[in-house]
């Protein structure tokens, strides 16, 4: 609580002395340099390159491998905080990091026939395994540098580094179809259907490289639009219940496209 409150009253102490500044008619020229908080909205076009590998462990033993880019669209916001300094009357440095939630997901389905035929009674399988998962990025941030050129009141921007964030896999296998013994006295066939559902989910550290462009908007606003490529790794998903086994694994990267308000804590 003690550091909460030196925070605060730090921050109330850093906007009543640019309050006093703006005043006095000290910054006639448009000036970067500052700290600043805001909160953004866009949208993620995103893409999970994954594999998928499905075993049958059965009589009618089956497995299949497919590979396909998964393209993960939704709806995000968040917020932002960061400082510039003003360099030159041209050029502008800062550092920034925010943090996203993200309804971003998308889903793929695997299908394969098979039959079979095994044991002592001679048992023959056929039926059909199944593969059903989705991928998703819950939530994400970065922590970035930004270098910019100032056309006085319109600061154009390169930005880059650190990204991190959550990225999941889940879904079910099934496997259904019937088994018919062949041996004197035949069986009748016998039908069956198993599933077994497969979840994980990891942190991820990556790297986010983009650009932008930033102008004021009112005393103490500016409005920003920006674009990032976020790229966080890899997420590898293993799971058995018999008589399925599920390998999965899956990159994850992201296109981000938003907008955002800052209020600047000096002018």
């Amino acid at each position: 609580m003690p550091r909460l409150l030196t925070a605060i009253v730090a921050a109330g102490s850093s906007l009543v002395a640019c309050e006093f500044a703006d005043a006095a008619g000290a910054s006639p020229v448009y000036s970067w340099t500052g700290a600043y908080a805001g909160g953004n909205v866009g949208f993620g076009l995103g893409e999970s390159d994954s594999t998928a590998a499905v075993t049958g462990l059965g009589v009618g033993r089956f497995a299949f491998t497919r590979s396909d880019p998964l393209t993960l669209f939704g709806v995000l916001g968040g917020g932002q905080i960061g400082y510039n300094w003003q360099v030159s009357p041209k050029w502008v440095a800062g550092l920034e990091a925010d943090w996203q939630g993200s309804s971003e997901r998308a889903s793929q389905s695997y299908s394969d026939a098979y039959s079979g035929s095994g044991g002592l009674l001679g048992v023959v399988a056929t039926g059909t395994g199944n593969a059903n998962y989705d991928a998703s990025v819950p939530w994400f941030g970065t922590v970035r540098g930004r270098v910019g050129y100032a056309l006085d009141r319109l600061l154009i921007y390169g930005t880059g580094g650190l990204a991190y964030g959550e990225v999941r896999l889940g879904g079910t296998s099934m496997d259904s179809g019937s088994t018919l013994g062949v041996f004197f006295p035949p069986a009748p066939p016998t039908p069956y259907s198993v599933s077994a559902p497969f979840s994980t989910s990891r942190v991820n550290v990556g790297w986010t490289l983009g650009a932008g462009v930033e102008g004021p908007l009112m005393e103490h606003w500016t409005r920003k639009a920006e674009y990032l490529y976020v790229d966080l790794g890899s997420l590898n998903l293993s799971a058995a219940s018999a008589p399925i086994a599920v390998n999965v694994h899956a990159n994850f990267t992201d296109n981000i496209v938003r907008a955002g308000l800052n209020y600047k804590f000096c002018n």
